[in-house]
């Protein structure tokens, strides 16, 4: 696989079908040292100028989320107008380990996880009410639907 004579590789810039070739060739295939290999290693895993190179620990990420973080709040944040709850053994949390929590009072009230399809409504619309009183489950988002347009 070679180039014709007088391709460009870079705008303006004319180079020989051999500097052409030894320039794709190089890039084909190209075998690190052990030595290289470690430093890319270390600067895409923590070796980073801010920490100086000391490289994180692996558990890292989940020390984020616990009581150790100065700024944990208590597994509580609000997104959208919705109150989500840390909880990661939960069977329908999302990928950071939350779930709604209208959701978890409603399954709290009836004794079982919700199925993923089941809804649960704010009868005085506002979403970040989560008592009991305020919530109502539908068995599906046609069902939901249907409530509101009814309304």
């Amino acid at each position: 696989m070679g180039f014709q004579k007088g391709h460009t590789i870079n705008v303006g810039k004319k180079h020989s079908v051999e500097t052409i070739n030894k320039i794709s060739n190089s890039k084909i295939g190209h075998i690190c040292s052990e030595e290289t290999k470690e430093k890319i290693k270390n600067s895409l895993y923590g070796n980073i100028p801010w920490n100086k190179g000391i490289k994180m620990p692996d558990e890292y990420g989940e020390s984020r989320k616990s009581v150790d973080n100065p700024n944990w709040k208590g597994g509580k944040y609000y997104r959208t107008g919705y109150v989500y709850m840390y909880k990661p053994e939960h069977p329908h949390c999302n990928y950071h380990g939350y779930v709604n929590e209208h959701r978890l009072v409603m399954e709290e009230s009836i004794g079982r996880y919700l199925e993923p399809e089941e809804v649960v409504h704010h009868i005085n619309m506002i979403t970040d009410d989560n008592v009991l009183e305020n919530l109502e489950l539908f068995s599906n988002n046609s069902e939901h639907l249907k409530a509101h347009h009814k309304n």
